[in-house]
């Protein structure tokens, strides 16, 4: 009773605290390809979406090596295109200053007014060692989170040989390596398979990067290095909760427990904040389906937009090494951000896994390799 009591406070807390800087980030193919889902199924990712799970493996004892890969893009007014578009127009301008140019050059500019550009890059190496009762796993993840806006000024062209833009490209960049280990215990193993329940810890170390610039908007590229950042570190932990409700499997997570704040060079911060993840899970030997639902708001990197995510998705086993998924996305912040994504597993002992997704605002990919032993 008394450690319900504490489960109760502790998720009321956070669902009350603050928003937090990052979405809930997804980093194997399995949870991409299946919507990002992740909290209340699949036993050897629980290191990346909960701890929990890696105590519920068939097997007694399992390894599984994990190399994976991914990147996302938010472009939804084609930030990029209009400014390759503008810097071309820009030059056209500077080789050959003729009115049509420069009026070509000042229309370009206005189509860059109000539009961003985002993108999260991520990496992961792990071995998690999933079993029925104990679960283990040691990680290293990456994630960079890119975003920039074009702050467009009015441009004065009344020297056509010298045009004045007055317009800058704002970039801000976060890079994160966490380097961490994960453990799991069933708590009732007298309920196993029917109404058991697991806790699991992820203490972790997080060693950040940030980047601010802002550049003439002409002359600027949507790269952004970390060669002149401010770099900092913190410890952190994301804590797991699963409990078995007979054939189906109820699984909660608090990533990033402690607050965070990294400086940007300008004086600014990035605060990385709490974020609650709950879900619903039914986990068959040939075909498994899960339901989650972010319930902390995950406020964006500066330019990025507020997440909040509905997710739902499922797997078919059709042979042994043969595997398909289907997700879908929904960030209830956002009426236009939902994405489709599809994804397919080959291989037993060694696999290879890839998940695609898209909407109308994001679009992304990863790829993985895995070693079962």
């Amino acid at each position: 009773m008394q450690r319900k009591a504490i489960l109760i406070i502790i998720v009321t807390s956070f669902l009350c605290s603050p928003v937090s800087a990052t979405p809930f980030l997804t980093y194997d193919a399995r949870s991409l390809g299946m919507g990002s889902i992740g909290v209340a199924s699949g036993k050897r990712y629980g290191q990346f979406n909960n701890p929990a799970l890696l105590p519920f493996d068939i097997e007694f004892v399992s390894w599984y090596l994990l190399l994976s890969d991914g990147r996302s893009e938010t472009d939804p007014d084609g930030f990029v295109k209009e400014l390759r578009d503008f810097q071309f127009a820009a030059s056209s301008l500077a080789s050959s200053p003729t009115v049509a140019n420069a009026n070509v050059a000042q229309s370009e500019l206005q189509e860059l007014v109000n539009k961003k550009f985002d993108q999260i890059e991520l990496k992961s190496l792990a071995v998690s060692i999933p079993s029925k009762v104990l679960g283990g796993a040691v990680f290293i993840n990456k994630y960079v989170v890119k975003t920039m806006r074009a702050t467009v000024g009015a441009i004065d062209v009344s020297v056509l040989a010298t045009p004045a833009f007055n317009s800058t490209l704002e970039k801000v960049g976060l890079s994160v390596i966490e380097q961490g280990v994960s453990f799991a215990r069933v708590i009732n193993e007298e309920g196993r398979g029917f109404n058991s329940w697991a806790l699991g810890f992820s203490p972790k170390f997080m060693f950040a990067k940030t980047s601010s610039v802002s550049g003439e908007i002409q002359n600027t590229d949507t790269n952004i290095s970390f060669k002149d950042g401010k770099s900092s570190s913190a410890f952190n932990i994301d804590i797991g909760v699963i409990k078995e409700l007979g054939r189906y499997r109820f699984g909660a997570v608090i990533k990033n427990l402690i607050p965070m704040e990294f400086d940007l060079p300008g004086g600014d911060e990035i605060k990385v904040k709490p974020q609650l993840r709950v879900g619903l899970a039914n986990e068959k030997r040939k075909n498994s389906w899960e339901i989650n639902l972010d319930l902390t708001p995950n406020d964006g990197v500066i330019f990025t937009n507020e997440t909040a995510y509905l997710s739902m998705g499922t797997e078919f086993k059709l042979t042994s090494f043969f595997r398909i998924r289907a997700g879908y996305r929904q960030n209830l912040l956002e009426d236009n951000d939902a994405t489709i994504s599809v994804g397919l597993g080959i291989g037993a002992d060694y696999q290879l896994e890839a998940a695609v997704f898209k909407g109308d605002e994001e679009q992304g990919a990863i790829g993985q390799f895995g070693i079962n032993f």
